[in-house]
């Protein structure tokens, strides 16, 4: 479901998207963004939101994402389980 890099970044398959996107844990990206993380690899839990800016909004709780109605795909509004990794 999730895919963990050494370096404390995080990713998984984002299907509204068709792409994998990344979150950062143990040390911010350079932006500045940084999220908290339930350390449960089967139901993970990361706050805040994530948003990818005019394309893609949502949570991961519980081990599935929950998409927000501003998402800019047509999972927009819907909660999905979160994906094995391709």
């Amino acid at each position: 479901k999730i895919h963990y890099f050494d370096d404390g970044i995080y990713e998984h398959f984002c299907p509204g998207c068709n792409l994998l996107h990344m979150i950062a844990v143990d040390k911010p990206f350079d932006n500045g963004q940084q999220w908290s993380f339930n350390n449960d690899m089967k139901k993970p839990t990361f706050s805040p939101s994530i948003n990818i800016v005019g394309r893609c909004h949502y949570f991961i709780r519980d081990g599935y994402i929950e998409y927000c109605m501003d998402s800019q795909h047509k999972l927009a509004g819907k909660r999905i389980e979160l994906p094995d990794l391709r």
